[in-house]
């Protein structure tokens, strides 16, 4: 099962939806900042499941800045991390998904892509698909999870 995970589009839903056209994914996750992009490309892939969190440049939505979802037997943290601290490192995330036993954390914010394993937690940032080019692709099979960087 494999499922897109963008951020920071800051205004290009076309890229998003390029690349939903071509990996035509289970999923799709956002994770903030420019809601109105993803929303774009969930009315031309209305197919795929969605979760969408808002960022801090996100305002009068009623989306969540935080979820938790569960794929293949892995609890998964959804946040966009300024409410995290994550421009400042990744150590109160980590703390946080370690005391709430997530396995694994996705955010964006930073506009770096991040992937690396803090006290037994998977974080993952896919970067920002509209300034830096990048996203990300979660594929969970039978309790293995891969997460790579992609470039478009």
């Amino acid at each position: 099962m494999e499922y897109l995970i963008f951020s920071d589009s800051h205004g290009d839903a076309e890229t998003m939806a390029e690349i939903a056209e071509k990996r035509k994914p289970k999923g799709i996750i956002f994770l903030g900042d420019c809601i109105r992009d993803i929303e774009k490309v969930v009315s031309q892939f209305p197919s795929a499941e969605y979760r969408i969190i808002k960022g801090n440049n996100d305002f009068y939505n009623n989306y969540p800045c935080e979820d938790t979802l569960f794929l293949g037997g892995k609890k998964i943290f959804l946040c966009h991390g300024h409410t995290k601290r994550v421009k400042m490192g990744t150590y109160y995330l980590a703390d946080y998904c370690r005391e709430k036993e997530f396995d694994i954390a996705l955010f964006g914010h930073t506009h770096k892509p991040l992937c690396e394993y803090v006290n037994g937690v998977l974080l993952f940032n896919p970067g920002s698909v509209g300034y830096e080019r990048t996203y990300g692709i979660l594929t969970i099979e039978k309790g293995k999870v891969d997460v790579l960087v992609q470039r478009f």
